[in-house]
């Protein structure tokens, strides 16, 4: 090996690997995308999202229960699901949206919408319902869930509820220099056992067991 291949080398192991855990991470380019699902099987979408240089830094795909793609490698699960990966995919976590380290299962974060927790008056709820926000690696990604329509006459994913029909969606992403976590930082949520018991339910699914046994000793971020 020359000596202008063993420098290089040498630089290369030097460089921050910003798809792992650490706090440079490439300046975000603002975004704001919305989209108009008519119906389930038109629910799908696929975002990326750029530096300020516009080189392609992370990748979001979004799928309903009837257009997830069959490949192995995620299982989007719920009436729609949003997963959230750098652009060269070499994380981790199968999905960045994650709040936890050890996340075993693709489900576990809160771009997974059921339809229950979308319906009244689940849906009104900060980062649990409609709208729902991430803050990570130098940025904040919203999903905002607007004129959700539901079917009667179809049960949702889960079969406790109307099935979702049709919906709006706007992603926001902004950089935010506070955001410093390698995935999604702990949002701030109320106490399971302070809401509606409907909304119990439908937030019981979203992992909380997590949050309830982790909140007297990490605080909210």
């Amino acid at each position: 090996m020359n000596m202008i291949a063993i420098f290089s080398l040498i630089l290369l192991l030097a460089l921050p690997y910003q798809a792992d855990e650490g706090s440079r991470w490439a300046t975000i380019k603002p975004l704001t995308a919305k989209y108009h699902f008519v119906s389930m099987q038109a629910a799908k979408l696929k975002a990326t999202i750029r530096g300020e240089n516009g080189r392609p830094q992370y990748v979001l795909e979004c799928y309903s229960s009837e257009t997830a793609p069959q490949t192995g490698e995620f299982m989007y699960s719920g009436d729609f699901e949003c997963r959230l990966h750098s652009f060269h995919n070499r994380d981790r976590q199968s999905t960045l949206l994650t709040e936890l380290p050890n996340a075993d299962r693709d489900w576990e974060s809160r771009g997974r919408f059921l339809a229950e927790q979308l319906a009244p008056p689940c849906g009104s709820y900060k980062d649990l319902g409609r709208e729902r926000a991430f803050r990570l690696r130098g940025f904040r990604l919203q999903l905002k869930l607007r004129s959700v329509t539901f079917d009667d006459s179809q049960q949702s994913f889960s079969g406790t509820a109307p099935a979702l029909k049709s919906f709006d969606l706007e992603i926001l992403v902004e950089p935010d220099s506070t955001a410093n976590s390698a995935i999604a930082s702990r949002p701030t949520l109320p106490r399971l056992e302070t809401l509606p018991e409907p909304c119990q339910k439908a937030f019981d699914t979203l992992y909380l067991d997590q949050f309830r046994s982790e909140a007297a000793h990490a605080p909210n971020l």
